[in-house]
């Protein structure tokens, strides 16, 4: 019996030692954020179908893995969607800056 006790102890002391999560941000930082982030959707919307729009007239420079499925039947349309769909924010941007920003804008 002294061995469940003392396990019981040593819980109590493990708990009380782990470090407490981070605290939720203020919920006027994280409104305000969300606000910002609501703002740039019309940017965001216009910067993928401005993608997809090149990428359908420019099928021949997307990966070979995915040229492959247009070979195998799948839609032109499809396959550019779905190349889109699976860039990160970062390298869509870099993709959309690469394609239309004049090189001497570029940071």
């Amino acid at each position: 019996m002294t061995g469940t006790a003392r396990k019981k102890v040593n819980s109590a002391a493990a708990v009380r030692e782990t470090p407490r999560p981070q605290e939720r941000r203020p919920r006027r930082a994280q409104a305000a954020e969300e606000a910002e982030a609501k703002g740039e959707e019309g940017k965001a919307f216009e910067l993928v179908k401005t993608l997809y729009f090149y990428y359908l007239d420019h099928v021949d420079v997307i990966p070979d893995y995915m040229k492959e499925r247009i070979a195998l039947g799948d839609s032109k349309e499809r396959v550019v969607c779905d190349y889109i769909s699976s860039m990160t924010d970062r390298y869509a941007i870099e993709r959309y800056e690469d394609l239309f920003v004049p090189k001497t804008w570029n940071r």
